[in-house]
């Protein structure tokens, strides 16, 4: 066969598996809804919670919904639907001959008006005024993350979520998971999801936070430098198969407790790793499964005080813990702390992350690590990746906020010779934006300069011009 023809048929190929990954979740939820045709009633009418999938969540403080606010609540709210969305299903409520359900029908809960389809997209503009090579430092120029999650009530108490993302690495599939809620203040889930860790992973979408890049301590691909520091601590969104339950318990009228924990395939790694393998989490070649037939374990335990109606304040911890590589020999251990406070429009927030992670050192690490032994003659195999975030971002006037933002990251271990980090190397970074907001809140055009202080490395400067949309 020519080559040209094989050609075309492996370029076919490749866009039918993207259309199919699009519409899959648009299938699945349109054959549940049929099955629901009889037993449907009036959008109007229709209730039930649904998961929020703009991942926006209220503010205790006023009850307003922000997208610095989204992912800090579980699904559980009713939402009011887009008019043109409840007027199509009024009209097919109309034309459809209602049908009383059968007796212990498990799929009585009114289906269609549970149905909530939602997403994002922005394009980011990076450059770098301060090199001559900015490829070589990052990965500038033109950038697109995309966003789609449908969700669904099946009951009153299982609810379904699929989510697919776009961005450098391509589709991918942010989640696709089953929630199960026993009684109101117990949520099991159980497929693939971002495990409630951190408070920024939680908001990870660019729809949900001012800046056109994350935090350098969940960065993915934004950084400078990013190939010599191999990314950031966790880069977000951290996307694993497992198991995860929550409690949610109220102390009062002031205080809510939230306890998580998790069971997860785990971060991954080569036998002869020095570090985590981020892409080794995200690539079909090696499928998405566990690489050592043994789960990472984990948790948090957040509290929120309503001080005042204009006064929040929300504390929170987080820790995961397991072996990365297959011989599960090289252990990995991540603690956060975060905080967050909100005065009336004002919102402050901090994070640090830090993750311990075991090195292969080989039969002969005098041979290929760049420094030697301790004083007692044993050399560490441990590295230690730790990095912070405080933020500040507020509205200014009319349609236009600003953020500010402090973060770095620091590292402290042996590297392999040849390295260009040290044992002990460092990174600051200085952002400073402003968002304009236009076509009623839809659309918000965001502008950033970073300044990097490297400890290594010559000082950079970063510019960011991004257009994000949600709906």
């Amino acid at each position: 066969m020519p080559r040209n023809s094989l050609k075309i048929q492996h370029n076919g190929r490749t866009l039918l598996r993207l259309v199919v990954l699009l519409l899959a979740p648009l299938v699945f939820v349109a054959g549940l809804a049929s099955a629901q045709d009889g037993a449907s009633e009036p959008a109007a009418e229709a209730g039930g919670a649904i998961a929020p999938a703009a991942d926006e969540a209220q503010n205790p403080a006023d009850g307003k919904s922000t997208p610095s606010d989204a992912g800090q609540q579980e699904s559980g709210k009713d939402e009011a639907f887009d008019p043109l969305f409840e007027d199509l299903l009024e009209e097919d409520a109309h034309d459809t001959q209602v049908h009383e359900p059968a007796a212990g029908d498990p799929f009585d809960s009114k289906l269609v008006g549970s149905v909530n389809f939602a997403g994002s997209a922005q394009l980011d503009m990076l450059y770098l005024p301060t090199s001559d090579h900015a490829r070589d430092l990052s990965l500038d120029g033109f950038t697109t993350e995309l966003s789609l999650k449908l969700a669904a009530d099946v009951t009153d108490s299982v609810s379904v979520e699929v989510k697919t993302c776009f961005a450098c690495h391509g589709f991918e599939l942010g989640s696709a998971y089953v929630d199960v809620r026993p009684i109101e203040a117990v949520r099991l889930r159980a497929g693939k999801f971002v495990p409630r860790f951190g408070d920024f992973p939680q908001r990870h979408d660019p729809a949900n936070h001012l800046t056109s890049d994350k935090p350098l301590p969940y960065d993915m691909g934004r950084m400078v430098r990013l190939r010599e520091w191999n990314m950031s601590v966790l880069p977000a969104p951290y996307v694993d198969n497992g198991f995860e339950a929550n409690v949610h318990h109220n102390i009062g009228e002031h205080v809510e407790m939230d306890y998580t924990a998790f069971v997860l395939g785990g971060l991954r790694g080569g036998n002869e790793a020095m570090d985590v393998d981020f892409i080794q989490s995200r690539t079909p070649a090696l499928y998405y499964v566990d690489n050592n037939s043994e789960p990472s374990v984990g948790g948090r335990l957040e509290a929120l005080f309503v001080i005042m109606r204009e006064l929040t304040v929300t504390l929170g911890g987080s820790t995961l813990y397991g072996h990365y590589d297959p011989n599960r020999a090289l252990d990995i251990l991540i603690v956060a702390g975060d905080f967050v406070l909100r005065l009336w429009s004002v919102t402050v927030r901090a994070e640090v992350i830090a993750r311990r992670t075991k090195m292969a050192l080989g039969a002969s690490p005098e041979d290929t690590l760049q420094y030697g032994p301790g004083a007692d003659g044993v050399y560490d195999p441990y590295s230690l990746k730790a990095g912070f975030y405080v933020e500040v971002d507020t509205p200014l006037f009319g349609d236009v906020e600003a953020v500010a933002r402090v973060d770095g990251m620091r590292r402290h271990g042996n590297v392999l010779l040849g390295s260009p980090l040290r044992s002990v190397s460092a990174v600051l970074r200085y952002t400073f934006g402003l968002n304009y907001l236009f076509a009623a809140d839809t659309f918000r055009l965001k502008f950033s300069g970073e300044f990097y202080d490297f400890s290594d490395f010559s000082d950079e400067v970063a510019l960011h011009l991004g257009l994000v949309g949600a709906f």
